[in-house]
């Protein structure tokens, strides 16, 4: 009888698992549906590679207005979209690294989960989360970074009580990953790595972190320069507190509108107690989630020149906060064996599935809201600069703005440059020179409106692309000065009648 109920077990657990994993390579397909993903950012990150690729050849014409910054804390992000990129378009590349991004989101969680010895059944509810804050702005370094991070947290969780050197070697190469990867994954993962390793006597405490101060060199290298060259990381920005926080954190966990506030959050930790988990108060359990709600309740908003520093964290809680539940010992799988209990844990599953699908509709949707854009992409010729003018930034399937940086995909599908870019941005690889900087910056993509001709006109952009319901032309550039190529949905193409001319010949001239 006993052998026959182990049996059943185990090829349901093996059963669980492998759907587990189909659900999330399915649900990280989803990046793969849009022409171009749903994600703020992520354009200019495409658009970086474009840049290392240009300046890598001989036939950039607008060399001369950028240089390289070799060191900086991007570059494995970086590295895996440039490698994928001579296999694949650029597009395709940064498509398929975010998917593998999303798709290890869930099975690293899992991994840690399990390391802990925690339930397995809730890492299906770690699919959906990923499709969070993070996501939508389209923080693909970041998105990186966070399954590298749960990875380490899996090893610290292995440790011993006496660091070998292979444990030692293996937390060194971890933090050095970490850093190549996203700075602030690194700070924020040590911190919770160093809370897991807390034991009561500090002078062993310090012993089994110790490794974690290997990286502290070459970070402080990175600080340096960051702050005294990069201007734009000195300055203060919005701290943003208040109540807001509170009432948008357990939503935000779970990748869900703000407007439900706490019912669902609400619902999946009383589902919690009825499949046997329990709060465990101490510090290496409960420790981690308190460090991620004091981030979420008080930490900065901007820091060292970066906007949405706590944001971006939303989709770490959830791991965190079932970290903290009693661990799921084989008394605890004898108790689920109750049918109540057993019925609960088995919903999780389909509430998951639900989820996914709640993100699948409004990836599909805005699937077909932004299919006009490709046309205005073919529109263009290839090598030119382009200026973006986004009157209309949003989505109607998505909270972030998501085509506020939407021009710069033509720089990754035909090369050349297209403004506002983050070229603009000192920790960049690619970077503008001081004195080439364009007017178009950090202010001015939010504000189109403060478009003035005689301003840009000497940085000669042979394209300016606009979305707005109405064509704007006439409030926007002198008589004559451009004509209309095309109109597709909101998105309106203008050639600058001025200066396409020149810009043609320069580039003709480059190639010869």
């Amino acid at each position: 009888m006993n052998e026959s109920i182990i049996t059943i077990n185990f090829k349901w657990v093996r059963l669980q698992r492998f759907f587990f994993f189909l659900a999330c390579a399915a649900s990280a397909a989803l990046i793969l549906i849009p022409d171009y993903p749903p994600m703020v950012d992520l354009p200019q990150h495409a658009g970086q590679i474009a840049l290392i690729k240009s300046l890598m050849s001989n036939d950039f014409a607008f060399e001369s207005f950028f240089e390289f910054q070799l060191l900086t804390p991007y570059w494995l992000g970086y590295s895996i979209i440039l490698a994928l990129s001579y296999i694949v378009d650029i597009t395709l590349a940064t498509k398929l690294t975010v998917a593998l991004a999303m798709m290890a989101f869930p099975i690293s969680a899992d991994r840690f989960l399990r390391s802990q010895h925690g339930n397995p059944i809730w890492s299906w509810l770690f699919i959906p989360t990923s499709y969070g804050f993070a996501f939508e702005w389209g923080f693909l370094n970041f998105l990186i970074a966070t399954p590298i991070g749960f990875f380490f947290l899996s090893k610290v969780s292995s440790l011993k009580e006496n660091i070998d050197k292979k444990d030692l070697l293996q937390l060194i190469a971890w933090c050095h990953f970490l850093f190549l990867a996203h700075v602030l994954v690194l700070v924020v993962f040590l911190l919770i790595g160093t809370l897991i390793l807390h034991n009561r006597n500090p002078r062993t405490w310090f012993k089994r972190v110790g490794p974690f101060f290997c990286i502290a060199p070459l970070f402080l290298i990175w600080f340096s320069l960051k702050i005294l060259n990069g201007t734009d990381a000195q300055g203060t920005g919005p701290w943003d507190l208040g109540i807001h926080r509170a009432l948008e954190l357990f939503p935000n966990m779970v990748a869900l509108p703000p407007a439900l506030n706490f019912v669902l959050p609400s619902i999946l930790i009383c589902a919690a107690g009825l499949i046997g988990g329990k709060l465990t108060f101490s510090i290496p359990k409960f420790g981690p989630f308190v460090l991620y709600l004091l981030l979420m309740l008080i930490g900065p908003n901007f820091l060292f020149g970066t906007y949405f520093v706590y944001n971006r964290f939303t989709h770490i809680g959830l791991p965190l906060l079932l970290l903290a539940a009693t661990p799921y010992t084989n008394s605890h799988a004898e108790s689920n064996q109750r049918p109540t209990k057993k019925y609960f844990q088995l919903l999780i599953i389909p509430l998951s599935i639900l989820l996914i699908g709640y993100h699948s509709a409004k990836i599909i949707s805005y699937s077909k809201e932004s299919a006009s854009f490709s046309k205005i992409i073919e529109s263009i010729p290839a090598n030119q600069r382009i200026l973006g003018l986004v009157f209309m930034k949003n989505s109607t399937y998505f909270t972030a703005p998501t085509y506020l940086h939407y021009p710069v995909w033509y720089q990754s599908e035909k090369g050349g440059v297209a403004d506002f870019n983050f070229a603009y941005f000192y920790p960049q690889i690619v970077r503008y020179k001081i004195d080439q900087r364009p007017p178009s910056d950090p202010n001015f993509v939010w504000f189109p409106h403060t478009f003035d001709w005689n301003t840009f006109s000497p940085f000669n952009y042979s394209y300016f692309l606009v979305k707005h319901t109405e064509n704007l032309s006439a409030q926007l550039f002198p008589d004559r000065a451009v004509k209309l190529v095309i109109r597709s949905g909101d998105w309106w193409l203008f050639e600058n009648l001025l200066t396409v001319g020149a810009a043609k010949q320069q580039f003709s001239d480059k190639m010869q």
